[in-house]
């Protein structure tokens, strides 16, 4: 099943990039990744994902907060996607913020495998299970 997962990263650091991508990789899952606001929205909409990790600095196009909003008020196959926000902010603003654009929730960089494992089951296997009931 977890290899079954597919996940979207959205960073623009490549060092950071490819840290994350590594980190999916031992997960077991699989992925597209994106170094630019452009890409991510040209890949979500054109591939559904089960899961988005999205950076929020990105870049001088758009913004994370940016690209998620479009990606829940524009017709793609991951309007419904959970999208996480990956951050070195801690600011209670920063949550609120990522929320009111349809961001499910945020997570503070650097992240792990059990980080990624634990937010794929939170917010893609656990509601699998659901449907399936």
């Amino acid at each position: 099943m977890p290899n079954q997962v597919k996940i979207l990263i959205v960073e623009d650091n490549p060092i950071v990039l490819l840290a994350n991508t590594t980190l999916i990789k031992m997960a077991g899952y699989s992925f597209d990744a994106s170094e630019t606001s452009k890409k991510a929205l040209k890949l979500a909409f054109k591939n559904p994902y089960d899961l988005i990790f999205m950076d929020l600095g990105l870049d001088e196009y758009m913004t994370g907060y940016q690209v998620a909003e479009k990606i829940r008020n524009e017709n793609n196959p991951n309007q419904a996607t959970p999208i996480v926000a990956l951050t070195a902010h801690t600011e209670e603003e920063v949550r609120e913020q990522c929320l009111e654009v349809g961001m499910v929730d945020v997570l503070r960089k650097p992240i792990t495998v059990d980080t990624i494992k634990t937010v794929v089951q939170q917010y893609v296997l656990s509601q699998l299970k659901l449907v399936r009931k």
